[in-house]
């Protein structure tokens, strides 16, 4: 999760302890009656809220996966608690995915300020790694995924109070570069060597004269070379502000390519790689600051645009409103593309807010989710204050996404229980219905067995037609109660095929067990039987 940073000093330590908070969780559906969309989602499923016993702490104050970190191939998530300017450790507690996943946390990291970020595979064992900052000996800490997480860092860079991004091979030489910087006060920015060869002394550094230089750091192909890249916020004044890019490949080197000069409220306070958000084959870049400015998406490739190409801000009472928070959702409506998730909490009329912008060839600055407060179950007060791409959390293979509020309790004076609401994913793309080539044209309407039966992942059911006719294949369970909908159009004439993956209508597995394909075409209707097997 990006948010703007704070602005004080802290220093963090990191212990590990026993789990001993407890939370809860609890399951609803947000209709298209309630929230507006524009992309054909029909409900929205909140399938967990995890929340603290701790009244006084804003628990979810930051959220972030890691990734699969244990290997199980489901997501796992960070949430911070947020004490504040305290001597009080604010804990990052460590909740693995699941089928569905549940609300007790399985490691716990106590920590004073955010300051991690999942980077890669850097030892390239196959899993994950995250690196953290350790504010009490500002230092750099790699911790290594697997299925034991260590409790201390695997490796340390020394001295180091860190804005962290994910590792890339800047130079081309065939081993990960981490960059990071100091996030108060200016420069500079180390590049490490973090591969296999991985050691202490910066491989390189980038200073500069700007006042917060390396206050952000991003990495990603943004020029299109086939070769990521290096972005790097700064800023002069609050008001002349600036994005150097620094072009990797085996020239690499500490003389920036490319800039982008904004002269907007502290612009690039929130920044972060979009991934190749709208399709064209260059990664493209979230930027957006605290004043009266258009913030957004700036689309990679050779030049890249001064002013955001997509526009993605509220513009409210005559202005435009920055989000309180931004970041990466992943791909959480399954179509290939990365999409856009933005929080905001700074409506005068305390309506909070999120908005999510769906990535695509067609990507606009129209959101095509908008979710607010008011309508989720609650007391959902500072709904957005943070927002997250978690990854597949609850392993139904479709990417997920967290929105906290502060929970106002009211009985206990001016108290804040933070909780984080938790979003399936869900699939756009419906079901691929192919025609058989060089068959000759059936005789009779008929449903033909699916195979292989019993399946674990997916299954073929093949069907055919004497007539152009509309055609309805539909899935059922055990109690009757229909799941998908695979098929529901007019066809020609012929023979198809269509493939059922194991998904209900949302997107989300379903259970082992016996289910039932029932096809229409007219007067003509048949059922057969198939078995799921997990």
């Amino acid at each position: 999760m990006h948010r703007f940073p704070g602005k004080s000093i802290l220093r963090v330590i990191l212990v590990v302890l026993p789990v001993l908070a407890s939370s809860s969780a609890r399951a609803d559906w947000i209709t298209q009656g309630q929230f507006s969309a524009k992309a054909g989602i029909d409900s929205i499923e909140r399938f967990i809220v995890i929340h603290d016993i701790d009244t006084n702490k804003l628990f979810g104050y930051n959220v972030l996966t890691p990734g699969d970190l244990n290997g199980d191939q489901i997501s796992d998530v960070f949430i911070m608690r947020w004490a504040g300017m305290t001597i009080i450790p604010n804990p990052f507690f460590l909740f693995n995915g699941g089928r569905p996943p549940d609300s007790i946390p399985d490691k716990v990291y106590y920590a004073f300020k955010p300051g991690m970020r999942q980077i890669g595979d850097v030892n390239d064992d196959g899993y994950p790694d995250f690196g953290l900052t350790i504010y009490e000996t500002l230092d750099f800490g790699l911790y290594f995924g697997g299925p034991l997480l260590h409790d201390t860092a695997d490796f340390v860079i020394p001295k180091m109070w860190s804005r962290i991004t994910k590792a890339v091979d800047l130079n081309a030489d065939g081993e990960l570069e981490m960059p990071l910087s100091k996030s108060v006060n200016g420069g500079p920015v180390k590049i490490y060597h973090i591969g296999p060869s991985r050691d202490t002394i910066p491989e390189y550094v980038i200073d500069d004269t700007s006042r917060s230089f390396g206050n952000n750091l991003a990495t990603g192909d943004f020029n299109g070379d086939g070769y990521p890249d290096l972005a790097v916020a700064a800023y002069l004044n609050r008001d002349t502000c600036f994005v150097k890019f620094y072009w990797g490949g085996p020239s690499f080197d500490t003389i920036p390519d490319y800039e982008i000069k904004n002269p907007s409220h502290v612009y690039g306070d929130i920044l972060f790689s979009m991934d190749d958000f709208n399709g064209d084959g260059y990664d493209d870049l979230y930027i957006s600051g605290q004043g009266n400015r258009p913030a957004g998406i700036h689309l990679g490739g050779p030049h890249m645009n001064n002013e955001p190409d997509i526009i993605v801000n509220q513009w409210l009472y005559g202005g435009y409103i920055p989000p309180t928070a931004a970041d990466l959702a992943g791909d959480i409506n399954h179509d290939g593309y990365p999409d856009l998730i933005m929080g905001y909490t700074n409506d005068v009329q305390f309506v909070y807010f999120i908005r999510i912008f769906l990535g695509g060839p067609d990507a606009d600055s129209i959101p095509d989710v908008y979710l607010e407060n008011l309508q989720i179950p609650g007391d959902q007060s500072y709904f957005g204050e943070t927002v997250a791409g978690v990854g597949d959390f609850n392993g139904d293979g479709i990417d997920d996404f967290a929105v906290s509020s502060r929970n106002t309790l009211r009985n206990c004076g001016n108290c804040w229980q933070g909780e984080v609401n938790f979003f399936a994913g869900w699939n756009s793309q419906g079901t691929d219905v192919k025609e058989f080539e060089n068959r000759a044209v059936p005789v009779e309407y008929y449903l033909g067995q699916n195979y292989p039966n019993p399946f674990n992942h997916e299954t073929i059911i093949e069907f055919g037609l004497v007539r152009r006719a509309e055609v309805q294949l539909e899935i059922y369970n055990v109690l009757g109660m229909k799941i998908n909908t695979l098929v529901n159009k007019e066809l020609r004439v012929g023979s198809y095929k269509a493939v059922w993956d194991g998904r209900d209508e949302n997107g989300r597995e379903v259970s082992t067990g016996i289910y039932f394909y029932r096809l229409n075409i007219g007067e003509f209707s048949e059922v057969k039987k198939m078995i799921l097997l997990k």
